[in-house]
């Protein structure tokens, strides 16, 4: 799981990536429906494409850590300029 950055209206934040039919979304918003009440959507797979995405600055990502213990959650950003280094770690990351 990864999160992507919003900005709305003055306001911004970090919300987890889905993978989901925004046609079907939106009907479900008109009848008074939530994205978090929205049954029909999966996690988004962090792949290559978004990675480089990010280090080319078309979007922002973030990666959730999660103490299994303490039920608490921390987001952490993976930036820089040396984008060649950034995928070797990324591609030897066991998936």
């Amino acid at each position: 799981m990864f999160a992507i950055r919003w900005e709305r209206d003055g306001s911004s934040g970090y919300m987890p990536a889905y993978d989901l039919d925004w046609d079907e979304f939106a009907l479900h918003k008109a009848k008074g429906g939530t994205l978090k009440d929205f049954a029909n959507k999966s996690y988004s797979p962090l792949t290559e494409q978004r990675l480089l995405n990010h280090l080319s600055g078309k979007e922002v990502i973030g990666l959730y850590s999660y103490a299994k213990y303490h039920r608490t959650c921390w987001i952490s950003a993976l930036t820089g300029s040396n984008s060649t280094l950034a995928l070797s770690a990324f591609n030897n990351t066991p998936k």
